[in-house]
């Protein structure tokens, strides 16, 4: 157990959870972690959730959300596994594992024949608990079990309703035996005139108890979708900014796919499930009337259901072949709505005309293919009713003459059929339907169970911007080597330049400045203590970042400005724009701070939106101001007057700005020079022109683009 509970502190430690090896030796030392149930104990007491699962060697290589864990080996050994790897070109696959036993944290590169020989098929997932039991659990069809254990008693009060409703919905199915059987032959009419009334009160009992039911599957569903949202928009919220690397319509799918995972319960589960209960009041009673007509009853709707079943899962599979061609339709329509400007300067109309024509072709061709099958199941069921009603006529008939049947009864035969076959041929065809509910599932699962962000034990405190960086190094992965072995340091309240060509890691390096990103290799320190340790709310919250391409949320001008701080002062706002050259192109822009903009402010010039977004960094008095290339599609006035402002703003914090103008910065009190990640020279103007070759480069480059025959900029 104890390579176990090592390999779990390696991943519990990512997590951010201070649990040093040497203290889970002497724990189990001590004889603590001796089995599982003690390994579950001591890690909760941590903070850290852990669970024993099986796994086969698939589930490695489909489900990426399982990374890292810790692999359980046949040898009572453990490895701590980080991800599965095959590249392009690649004939086999590997896993990346690490040994908690070997002192090199270097993942190393396993054959998967190799690994999967030594494998037990268990894995131990690990996560930071939330404090919240729903988050904590592992998502699937079992996470719904304790909500809906939550409504025990108002489901029981639906089954009940549900009898009843069957119950009451016989109700007509006897009045009209009764009037064929009694009323007609002696012509009781007052017997007619009893049954008419109660009929009528049945029935609209039914609708009541009817409304009432449906209105309590609701209520279910609808608390079960809102803490499910909830918990999804949380997880989504605890991922890592490198987690959303893929594409944003991956978590838009899954958010969104909470409103199908409530369609399901509540028509399909719950619905269907209590509809399902009619069974059990209407089967008796048609076994009672004629076993035989039962037995034909039961065999329509047995036979039913398996060609609704059949017609649904090639139907399911149509409808998956035309998805690509919908989604190639749409690119098309987006890609020349979105680009018309281009379109029409490049004179495109003749091939974007016949990419839509060849596109929407297809789709119709698909939605036909998938309509022949949803129409040939619609035909073939009610074929199949309509031959059942023509085998309980006839063979009620023959009953009837008989002796063992009375003509009413046959009628109420043929009603109780239509009964019992709508929920048995719906329970079968719902087989069909959880194809759809298995991609939301994994959709889901992917957020859920994605790696959360480490979240920093350390005190939160106001930062002054002194940074160590040591032996930094970041990798993007097996190939992509953004820095190397960066070593520096940036002393507080600086004016700090980096430059280098495109590629060199500028970037990069902000982002792990702000915390957005983790270095693979080394260490960063932020005023004497590691960035790892901080509280990175906090942090973030007194380091902003300002990129060529921000981003708002829809809104006014004043309400973006106003979510960097709360409580901001109307005066501490106009320093902000004034410090940022905004204030300079408010009067030009209609409605001014009242205007309103969307998530990419596309109502505004190029030069408004990244005056608009240095405002907004400002405006939440950050300790460190980060500008990635934020000034580049700055007109050239206002941007020599943010540059002149940059001394005030720098009075009582730490700028950090990457730009290409090396023009700019030669009054900088610190200027970083990076290329193809590596860190090729730190210090002023003056030294780097004297000791680093790439500054030099770089600065006879802009001598010759600016026209410059001296040493000064112009």
């Amino acid at each position: 157990m104890l390579a176990t509970a090592l390999s779990i502190g390696v991943v519990a430690r990512r997590l951010g959870c201070q649990l040093p090896a040497d203290q889970i030796e002497k724990t189990y030392q001590a004889g603590d972690l001796a089995d599982e149930r003690q390994l579950r104990e001591y890690f909760s007491r941590a903070g850290v959730s852990i669970q024993f699962r099986r796994a086969k060697g698939s589930d490695l290589e489909k489900r990426a959300y399982l990374f890292p864990c810790v692999a359980l080996m046949r040898d009572s050994t453990a490895l701590v596994l980080a991800g599965y790897r095959k590249g392009e070109g690649e004939t086999a696959a590997t896993i990346l594992a690490v040994d908690p036993a070997n002192p090199d944290p270097t993942p190393q590169r396993l054959q998967v024949p190799d690994f999967l020989q030594d494998w037990s098929q268990r894995l131990v997932l690990v996560s930071r608990e939330t404090g919240h039991a729903a988050q904590d659990r592992d998502f699937g069809f079992s996470w719904f079990i304790p909500e809906l254990i939550r409504f025990k008693w108002i489901l029981l009060s639906i089954l009940l309703i549900s009898l009843l409703l069957h119950v009451l919905a016989f109700v007509p199915i006897i009045f009209i035996q009764i009037a064929l059987d009694k009323v007609v032959g002696y012509k009781a009419t007052s017997t007619l005139t009893v049954l008419t009334v109660g009929v009528v009160l049945a029935l609209l009992f039914n609708s009541i108890f009817g409304y009432v039911r449906d209105y309590l599957i609701r209520h279910i569903s609808g608390a079960v979708e809102a803490r499910l949202s909830g918990d999804v928009f949380d997880k989504i919220l605890a991922l890592p900014i490198s987690g959303f690397q893929r594409s944003g319509s991956d978590f838009e799918s899954a958010a969104m796919g909470v409103g199908t995972i409530r369609g399901f319960l509540s028509q399909q589960v719950l619905g269907r499930f209590f509809d399902l209960t009619a069974l059990v009041i209407f089967i008796p009673i048609l076994i009672a009337y004629s076993q035989v007509l039962g037995l034909i009853v039961l065999a329509f709707a047995v036979a039913s259901g398996l060609a609704s079943l059949a017609l649904k899962v090639i139907e399911k599979k149509r409808v998956k072949d035309a998805g690509p061609i919908r989604a190639d339709r749409s690119r098309v329509l987006r890609e020349t709505i979105s680009a018309i400007d281009t379109v029409k300067t490049l004179s495109q109309e003749p091939a974007q005309r016949r990419a839509w024509r060849r596109t929407a072709a297809m789709a119709i061709r698909a939605q036909d293919r998938r309509e022949e099958v949803s129409s040939a199941s619609t035909h073939v069921t009610t074929l199949l009713q309509q031959v059942m009603t023509v085998a309980i006529v006839v063979t009620g008939i023959w009953l009837f003459f008989a002796g063992a049947l009375s003509a009413g009864s046959i009628i109420a035969v043929n009603m109780l059929g239509a009964r019992v076959v709508r929920p048995v041929v719906q329970m079968i065809a719902i087989i069909a339907e959880f194809e759809q509910l298995r991609t939301v599932m994994q959709q889901i699962t992917q957020v859920w169970q994605g790696t959360p962000e480490r979240r920093g034990s350390g005190t939160p405190r106001r930062i002054r911007g002194h940074y160590e960086l040591n032996g930094v190094a970041m990798n993007f992965g097996e190939s992509v080597r953004a820095l190397h072995a960066v070593t520096l340091t940036i002393q507080p309240r600086q004016r700090v330049a980096v430059i280098g060509p495109a590629g060199a890691g500028k970037s990069t390096l902000l982002r792990i400045l702000q915390g957005n990103l983790g270095a693979t290799g080394g260490a960063v320190q932020v005023d004497g203590s590691p960035l790892i340790n901080v509280d990175l709310e906090h942090y973030r919250k007194q380091v902003s970042m300002v990129t060529d391409t921000p981003q708002f949320f829809s809104g006014t001008i004043d309400e973006n400005l106003r979510r960097a701080r709360a409580n901001l002062s109307d005066r501490e706002l106009e320093e902000a724009m004034a410090l940022s050259a905004f204030t300079d192109v408010l009067p030009s822009i209609p409605d001014g701070l009242a205007a309103n903009i969307d998530a990419r402010a596309s109502s505004l010039s190029s030069t408004y939106r990244q005056l608009l977004a240095l405002a907004r960094a400002l405006a939440g008095d950050p300790a460190v101001l980060l500008l990635d290339d934020a000034l580049s599609s700055v007109g050239k006035e206002l941007r020599l007057k943010v540059i002149n402002n940059l001394a005030a703003m720098a009075n009582h914090r730490g700028i950090v700005l990457v730009t290409a103008d090396v023009a700019t910065i030669t009054d900088f009190d610190q200027i970083i020079v990076l290329e193809d990640g590596n860190l090729m020279g730190d210090g002023r103007h003056e030294e780097l022109l004297a000791q680093c070759h790439t500054y030099a480069r770089l600065w006879e480059v802009e001598k010759k683009l600016t026209g410059m025959t001296g040493g000064t900029a112009a």
